[in-house]
């Protein structure tokens, strides 16, 4: 538990760091999106290894159910953490991110690690150019799943020109 809550007060400094940074303007194929909002969000539970309760985590650490991005806005996932406890010692345990409304559900990102002794498997993804959601981003952590946490920023989303 003290694993977790560490977790989450280093996610919110750095949430409340980023937050300080002027808005940028990102092109990703095929839209372009202005940076709106930075977002980090945590899986509050985990039903058969899948997050069931995804929240948004605000910048007095308040906690709300997170749905999905707003009308005209894409999430933008930049890093990906997620614990796995009860590993066996040595094993590889793993964590994918797919789209909510994606049937049936591809695999936007495929994460791996080795548990430690202790049974934890523990890792941090990057995405440079970041992941875009429309919908809710679905986790799977293998194992037993113990923390998942998304960072990211929403963007608005418009054509092209």
């Amino acid at each position: 538990m003290k694993s977790k809550i560490a977790v989450l007060a280093l996610s919110l400094g750095v949430a409340f760091m980023l937050s300080s940074y002027p808005s940028r303007t990102v092109s990703a194929s095929p839209a372009v999106v202005d940076a709106a909002k930075i977002v980090t969000l945590v899986c509050g539970r985990f039903t058969a290894n899948i997050c069931t309760d995804l929240e948004q985590v605000a910048a007095d650490g308040a906690l709300t159910p997170y749905t999905a991005p707003p009308s005209g806005f894409v999430l933008v996932v930049t890093d990906f953490v997620w614990k796995a406890a009860l590993v066996p010692p040595g094993q590889v345990a793993f964590a994918t991110l797919h789209h909510q409304l994606t049937s049936p559900p591809r695999d936007v990102a495929f994460s791996t690690a080795v548990a430690t002794s202790d049974g934890a498997a523990v890792t941090e993804s990057h995405f440079t150019t970041g992941l875009l959601f429309s919908d809710v981003p679905i986790v799977f952590v293998s194992h037993t799943p113990d923390v998942a946490i998304l960072h990211g920023y929403l963007a608005k989303h418009r054509e092209r020109d």
